[in-house]
């Protein structure tokens, strides 16, 4: 989808800028009856430098087996702290992978029983809510 709208870029621009003209508002803020704020489209056009910080994106996903190097690179230094912590993210859930066989194979080979097993290892909707606000 990323990809698509940044082919797309120029059309979704003039979009946006023609929009305020052919339509109303994209939102409208009410409060008490009484209209607080009309947000036009023009607000979420998207600037030539944010449209090549969608391009820089589209390369750092484009191949998930190079994301340690582009951390590193001078290039990409401005998502250092973003690709780290996506890094460290899907390390924590690989490393169960090597922990328990069972962890791979348990939904595929018995969907039945995955929803069980998935909340004996990770914990039910309580426990991940916890560690989501523990910030894990």
């Amino acid at each position: 989808m990323l990809n698509k709208s940044h082919k797309l870029h120029e059309s979704i621009n003039l979009f946006i800028s023609m929009a305020d003209q052919r339509y109303s508002p994209i939102t409208t803020i009410h409060h008490n009856g009484h209209i607080l704020k009309c947000i036009p489209w023009t607000t979420f056009i998207i600037t030539k430098n944010n449209w090549e910080r969608v391009k820089e994106v589209l390369e750092i996903l484009a191949d998930s087996n190079l994301w340690e190097k582009k951390c590193n690179s001078p290039r990409f230094a401005k998502y250092h702290d973003t690709i780290n912590n996506g890094l460290t993210k899907l390390n924590k859930y690989y490393s169960q992978f090597n922990k328990k066989l069972a962890f791979i194979l348990a939904p595929a080979l018995h969907p039945y029983y995955k929803l069980t097993y998935i909340e004996h290892v990770w914990g039910g909707a309580k426990e991940q809510e916890a560690k989501q606000k523990a910030g894990n």
